[in-house]
C-alpha cells in the first residue's frame, strides 16, 4: 500500500566523549513522499548487501528535492515519519527523475 507521507531528512552528528559515541540528530529537510512497504521477496538483500534487509521504500521526486538534500539521503542518515524512524540502507537515482531509498524501520 502507498501512501503520501510527510517525512523528515535527519543528518547525524557524532562527538566522541573518551571511548563513548554520542548522536545527535538535526532535522534537515521536511517533504513530502509516497512510502511503500516492501514485499517479502522485496525485503531480501537490496543493493547485492547480503546483510541489508529493507521493510519500505520511499519514492522522492526529482523536482521535490534540490541536490544538496539529495546528497544527504546516505546509510549514515536517516528517516522520520511522525514518530517512526527508519535507517537509511541504501538510495537508487533514476537518472535525475526520482530518488527510491530502501528503508530500515527502527522504532
Amino acid at each position: 500500500m502507498s501512501l503520501l507521507s510527510t517525512c523528515i531528512l535527519q543528518k547525524v552528528t557524532e562527538t566522541q566523549s573518551g571511548i563513548d559515541v554520542t548522536q545527535t540528530w538535526e532535522d534537515l529537510w521536511e517533504f513530502k513522499a509516497v512510502l511503500d512497504t516492501l514485499t517479502m521477496n522485496e525485503r531480501a538483500a537490496p543493493f547485492n548487501k547480503e546483510t541489508v534487509f529493507a521493510t519500505h521504500r520511499l519514492i522522492i521526486r526529482a523536482r521535490a528535492i534540490s541536490k544538496a538534500y539529495a546528497a544527504e539521503l546516505k546509510e549514515k542518515n536517516r528517516i522520520r515519519i511522525g514518530t517512526t524512524i527508519y535507517d537509511i540502507q541504501g538510495v537508487n537515482d533514476y537518472h535525475g527523475r526520482h530518488y527510491e531509498v530502501e528503508l530500515l524501520e527502527v522504532t
